[in-house]
């Protein structure tokens, strides 16, 4: 009845696995080479793609950074104004009516200066009144123009417009570099998945190589049991092992599939298209010096110019708490023209001019060592931030030597790998015969064939951790070894 049990479970999936089959075989499948995966995920990633918009909104504060320092234009025009009031006076107990009309316009500039932190101002304008008290019978039409420059520069006191621009500027490396490494984080993390599919996909290849091993050994012991050459218990044990072998393989698919879905959603492509992937095919050993190795590291890896940036604005705030509270100035001169008269043309013939020069001073007297106190935190962060950015390269350091001294042993995995294949199909091969003849139990059959499925996996995983590790080296130290040359992209590093 067991028996019967199992049979049933076999032959009731079948259908199943070859309808999956045909399922495949009849859809187009999108075959995908690591370079063509990369390209679509740097395309079409929903992250990715987030990312990129974070950067455009940094490069456009940085515009509109950079146009601050451009000269401001504005103009102010008033075409007409009508005033009416009816005051009463009380000298003379009696009303007075006046109404005045006037128009006016006005041109300003303003520039600020970068190298001096100063801000140069200028303006013109010209405006016409028409004044009229009706009380008195007096009325009065004037244009008058007003030209005034002046400029003002603060002393004693760090560039704050040069300060801010410098400010901006790291504001947008830093959003470049955190763009530029989620680009190499995606390759990372496309490598992975792209690996991952086809470790997957070697799993259901195994698994139905264990499964058409097992079904034709199957197969052959139940003949034997009908020629009564074996003992019937043999075909119960080949049964259950071919069941066993049976949910692996349908296990290993739906994992597969699972893989691909997920690969799908992370390159931004449809779920209903099926995909395969091909990897590169030749692994070519190289060497790699770790000296070199870190030396590429130290001078290109992105995390390391992050903490240097972020060492760059402490300082810059250190500049900022020292100006805090200290004895500061402002220097401002101004020069003005003025002409009034009642046609238009003689505004400017009859001027009248004024100057002036202001120095104001801050002198703070005591506030109970808050500056001293704020100052020296600042230094502390510097000092720690330092401290930090020194364990940071060693690390590094120590990370790279780490993965070069392993990368021969994932070579040598490799070669391991292919004689323990070669081995395992020799003994399957000769424990087969055995098998066959009646010299060799079901069950250490068995095992034999698990040390041949298994040796298979280990070859495909040593390859895979071989490439995994390459990749690793490649992202800690923005090196290719295999072409030699830098992966740093520099086009988004410009400013």
């Amino acid at each position: 009845m067991k028996r019967f049990t199992l049979l049933l479970l076999f032959f009731a999936g079948l259908p199943g696995l070859f309808t999956l089959t045909a399922a495949a075989q009849e859809q187009d499948t999108l075959a995908l080479t690591l370079d063509r995966a990369l390209e679509l995920a740097s395309l079409q990633s929903p992250e990715l793609m987030n990312s990129r918009r974070a950067l455009q909104r940094s490069e456009t504060q940085m515009i509109n950074s950079k146009a601050d320092l451009k000269p401001r234009l504005g103009l102010s025009f008033t075409p007409f104004s009508y005033d009416r009031s009816n005051t009463f006076m009380d000298y003379n107990s009696s009303y007075n009516l006046t109404e005045t009309m006037s128009s006016n316009i006005a041109l300003t500039l303003s520039q600020k200066v970068k190298f001096t932190g100063g801000t140069l101002n200028f303006s013109e304008g010209i405006d016409w009144r028409d004044y009229m008290n009706e009380t008195d019978q007096k009325s009065s039409s004037t244009f008058s123009n007003r030209l005034s420059i002046s400029y003002e520069q603060p002393i004693f006191k760090y560039n704050e417009v040069k300060m801010n621009s410098r400010q901006q500027e790291l504001d947008l490396e830093t959003s470049r570099l955190s763009y530029a490494l989620q680009v190499i984080q995606l390759e990372q993390t496309v490598t992975n998945a792209f690996y991952g599919v086809y470790r997957s996909f070697k799993s259901v290849e195994t698994a139905e190589d264990a499964y058409n091993n097992q079904l034709e050994t199957y197969t052959l012991t139940k003949n034997k049991v009908e020629s009564k050459l074996l003992a019937e218990s043999e075909l119960l044990q080949q049964e259950i092992t071919l069941a066993n072998r049976q949910d692996a393989l349908a296990s290993a698919r739906d994992s597969y599939q699972r893989m691909k879905d997920d690969f799908k959603k992370m390159l931004g492509l449809s779920l209903d298209i099926d995909l395969s992937v091909i990897p590169p095919v030749a692994i070519t050993p190289i060497e790699i010096d770790a000296k070199e190795a870190i030396r590429h590291a130290l001078d290109q890896r992105l995390q390391l110019k992050q903490s240097e940036i972020s060492l760059e604005r402490l300082r810059l705030q250190l500049i900022q708490v020292r100006a805090t509270d200290k004895f500061s100035g402002n220097l401002s001169f101004s020069l003005g023209f003025s002409g009034n008269d009642s046609k238009i043309e003689q505004v400017f013939n009859k001027q009248s001019h004024n100057e002036g020069v202001r120095v104001t001073l801050s002198i703070p007297i005591w506030d109970w060592g808050i500056r001293k106190n704020n100052i020296r935190n600042a230094e502390l962060n510097i000092e720690e931030s330092e401290i930090n950015l020194d364990e940071a390269r060693k690390e590094v350091e120590i990370r790279i030597r780490e993965l070069c001294r392993n990368l021969p042993r994932y070579l040598n995995k490799i070669a391991l790998s292919e004689k323990s294949i070669e081995n395992a199909e020799i003994t399957y091969k000769i424990n087969y015969e055995k098998y066959m003849n009646g010299s060799l139990s079901s069950m250490m059959f068995k095992d034999y064939q698990d040390q041949l499925t298994s040796a298979r996996q280990s070859y495909i995983d040593a390859i895979i951790d071989y490439r995994m590790q390459l990749l690793e080296i490649k992202i800690y130290t923005l090196w290719d070894f295999e072409k030699n040359e830098s992966i740093v992209p520099y086009s988004l590093l410009q400013l």
